[in-house]
């Protein structure tokens, strides 16, 4: 399953979590969750707040307009927090320094690999 810049947009994204661990087969049937999602790896809490409930606001805060949080170093936490078991890879992990300067791949992106 691929979840690609979606939870940042939900409104309960630990609702939407729950949802795909529920719908997910085990791992040993070939059942696996990717996830990306914009991460700030400079604040450690997720930022979520109800104030910044405006287009403006979110711009400022969330860095997109129709972002509902800033996710942190935290959101590893939050899909464990529904029963799921990650796995961490970043791009420079998967990608060699050629093909990333090519294809103009994020150094920063973040890969969760989320299983049962």
């Amino acid at each position: 399953m691929y979840n690609s810049h979606v939870l940042e947009h939900v409104p309960d994204d630990i609702k939407a979590m729950s949802e795909l661990y529920r719908v997910v087969k085990p791992k040993y049937n070939n059942g696996i969750v990717i996830t990306l999602v914009p991460i700030s790896c400079n604040i450690d809490e997720t930022l979520e707040k109800e104030e910044y409930n405006t287009p403006k606001l979110r711009l400022k805060y969330y860095g997109q307009a129709d972002h509902l949080r800033r996710y942190g170093a935290d959101f590893t936490d939050k899909l464990k927090s529904v029963g799921f078991n990650i796995d961490v890879i970043k791009n420079y992990d998967l990608f060699k320094k050629k093909e990333i300067d090519k294809y103009c791949i994020n150094k920063g992106n973040i890969i969760f690999l989320s299983y049962k």
